[in-house]
């Protein structure tokens, strides 16, 4: 009986390698997207870096918001009263506004950023929220009326009713997201219906309306220039407007239903899209409309909110109950990189020589990634000292494409973009 349960075990743990070596490849990528994860008490709803990219404000589904630093503690705790409609911090980093929900009870909260005082508490329902620039200003969107608040004063200093139109059986639809646009002082929201509307607070009317039919999320460029929106077809499940013409200058496919938090990243060339049932954060090239760039977590899981850190190193994901810090993983890829890290030739059909400087002496990994994140090969593993090094690679054996060149160790990460033609 002994034997038999000794050769079980060892079958077991056997089984167990093989599986493990089977999925080594398949989960290449987490090591390296992952900076940490951390476990919430509730499931995260709402997500925001702070401008010095060094805080992110997480707010769940029923009641709290938290505070962590860049390293992944937890610093505070602010509670509210009902759900997280909105988190955003103000683009000077003084204030922070969060909180709403959709019932009577709930309630907006304006707190300073240096000692995390409340500044203001209003009760209202509340759909979504927004700063108008730095100023003492704060858009609440409500279910089919919008009240902008000084919360300095605690009042209301502009209220607009009827912002959607009723349905055929009289009753309305409601507002769904809302934000700020300095470019043309407007409001611009999504509501159920399928309309995206343009508030001119100038002249105190709507000026522009979009029936694509549009809802969900909205996102603005760093420059304020360009509008990110989902829409109702999987062909152009998410599009790019240009704000000053109302122009579509990019549309980008996937499963529409799917879609739940948009995000430029800093510089406003790419766009982070998280996807809930499709299980994967996105990210597109805005003017060449392809997907660069993909982060699939394994197991796979929902991203519910994204946002990018503003000094271009970061993006932080929630999902049902996991704060996710991911690298960036393709900060610097563009097409003709003029520092010392760069692939020559590129594009290449034999070979190619990778150039780069390490800042700090360190075990380094060099792997060849596909456009999807799986890994193709290890190219190089071993210690290396501080400085220029170059290490040259083989492309034999690999179709024509675009690839991923990952330079990474415990405190150095670097990815340049490979094409092969052949």
């Amino acid at each position: 009986m002994k034997a038999k349960t000794f050769k079980w075990r060892h079958a077991l743990w056997l089984a167990i390698f093989l599986f493990s070596l089977l999925c080594q490849g398949q989960n290449a990528m987490a090591q390296y997207d992952t900076v940490w994860t951390r476990m919430t008490e509730r499931s995260i709803v709402q997500i925001a870096f702070h401008p010095n990219s060094q805080l992110i404000a997480t707010g769940t589904w029923d009641s709290y918001l938290s505070i962590w630093d860049i390293s992944g503690n937890e610093l505070q705790r602010l509670w509210g009263d009902r759900s997280n409609k909105g988190v955003e911090f103000s683009s000077d980093g003084k204030y922070l506004t969060y909180g709403g929900g959709d019932l009577d009870e709930g309630a907006v909260k304006v707190v300073d950023c240096n000692t995390w005082k409340e500044l203001m508490r209003v009760v209202c329902p509340t759909n979504s929220l927004a700063f108008i620039n730095d100023s003492n200003l704060i858009v609440i969107g409500g279910r089919t009326d919008i009240r902008i608040w000084d919360f300095q004063k605690n009042e209301v200093v502009k209220y607009i009713d009827s912002i959607v139109k009723p349905d055929f059986q009289g009753s309305y639809y409601e507002l769904s997201k809302i934000i700020y646009s300095p470019l043309n002082n407007s409001l611009i929201y999504t509501a159920s219906d399928g309309c995206l509307r343009f508030y001119n607070l100038t002249d105190d009317k709507i000026d522009y309306t979009l029936n694509n039919p549009t809802y969900g999320d909205l996102a603005l460029s760093p420059d304020k220039r360009h509008l990110a929106f989902q829409n109702g077809s999987d062909e152009k499940a998410v599009q790019v407007m240009d704000i000053e013409t109302k122009q579509i200058i990019q549309s980008f496919k996937g499963n529409y239903t799917s879609v739940r938090r948009l995000s430029f990243s800093p510089e406003g060339k790419y766009l982070a899209v998280a996807y809930e049932y499709t299980k994967v954060l996105k990210i597109w090239d805005i003017q060449t409309g392809q997907n660069v760039y993909s982060y699939i977590q394994k197991p796979p899981t929902y991203f519910d909110c994204i946002d990018w850190s503003k000094d271009n190193k970061y993006i932080a994901g929630g999902d049902d109950r996991i704060l996710w810090l991911f690298n960036n993983k393709f900060v610097g890829i563009s097409e003709g990189e003029k520092n010392f890290d760069t692939l020559y030739p590129n594009p290449t059909n034999q070979r190619a020589t990778i150039q780069f400087n390490l800042p700090k002496s360190a075990k380094v990994s060099i792997d060849l990634m596909s456009i999807e994140g799986k890994l193709i090969r290890n190219i190089f593993s071993d210690f290396l000292d501080s400085g220029e090094h170059k290490i040259q690679t083989a492309t034999s054996g690999i179709s024509s494409g675009n690839y991923f060149i990952v330079i990474h160790s415990d405190t150095f990460s670097k990815t340049l973009k490979l094409i092969i033609e052949k």
